[in-house]
């Protein structure tokens, strides 16, 4: 089912801890709210096709493999994100740990975590987790492909590319306890 000429624009892999949500937040400024699909955890290629369809998007982001949208929306440009490995790995960790397990951690915890980050990096669920969960294939098969740490430099690239009217670009993604945070990541 090729949808060469869909409305389709932008299909926008979000990496876990990668800029993603700075990402998405551009692009509800430049497009719309209502004109970006959120693909998190949809399974149901069929359905969110229709979904898709119906609602004349012209922007996927989310969760998902490229693959998912292989022969579908064939003009549309494919982005992503990358970060430096072990700060995307701490990054996610962290986020774990006080975000998902929703809990507050003290400052003696934190000695602590270093031990369990170790032991948490470990899983294999985790090795090489870019190529085996977004990049099966081959990183040239993305239109753009922005760096977290240069995030400034390259929204603004993109924004030229694609000749984006101005964009405000805000740290979305902060973490909680910032300080332990900072200090975490110097004792690891």
């Amino acid at each position: 089912m090729e949808t060469r000429d869909s409305q389709v624009e932008i299909i926008s892999v979000h990496v876990p801890k990668t800029a993603g949500t700075t990402m998405r937040k551009c692009l509800i400024q430049v497009y719309g709210k209502e004109k970006n699909f959120l693909d998190y955890k949809k399974e149901q290629l069929n359905q969110v096709l229709s979904e898709i369809n119906k609602q004349n998007i012209r922007v996927i982001h989310g969760h998902f493999q490229l693959q998912k949208y292989d022969g579908h929306f064939l003009e549309a440009k494919r982005i992503i994100w990358l970060r430096e490995p072990i700060k995307r790995l701490i990054s996610n960790y962290w986020h774990q740990i006080t975000h998902f397990q929703n809990r507050k951690i003290s400052h003696y915890e934190v000695e602590l975590e270093k031990e369990k980050l170790l032991n948490w990096a470990k899983k294999p669920n985790l090795r090489n987790f870019l190529s085996r969960r977004y990049i099966q294939k081959n990183i040239e098969n993305f239109w753009f492909v922005g760096i977290t740490e240069f995030l400034r430099e390259d929204l603004t690239e993109i924004q030229t590319m694609l000749e984006w009217p101005e964009v405000e670009i805000t740290q979305i993604n902060k973490h909680n306890y910032p300080k332990m945070y900072q200090a975490f990541i110097k004792s690891v």
